[in-house]
């Protein structure tokens, strides 16, 4: 289903709140945390807020029919593979 600007907005603003209150969840229980404890903490609350906007596009992307495959001009029929086939290195 294709979501209407504002939609996208509200969705995104909902998981925006979210990392955000995980954040300042997460510094009331860390007065004095380390420099890398903050990289770390920072880095994953982004990719929350990062997971929810691919997710977005790729339910879009979802709706969208697949280009289809080149044909034999003439068999008439999709190209494909012809399955695994059994390779030898040849030594010496």
């Amino acid at each position: 289903m294709k979501l209407s600007r504002e939609e996208k907005r509200v969705r995104l603003e909902v998981k925006a709140r979210q990392v955000i209150d995980e954040y300042l969840d997460w510094e009331e229980k860390h007065p004095k945390p380390k420099l890398t404890e903050i990289e770390d903490v920072i880095l994953e609350l982004r990719k929350e807020l990062g997971r929810e906007m691919a997710q977005m596009l790729l339910e879009e992307q979802e709706e969208r029919k697949p280009v289809p495959g080149p044909r034999c001009r003439s068999v008439g029929r999709k190209w494909g593979t012809k399955g695994k086939r059994e390779t030898r290195l040849k030594v010496g």
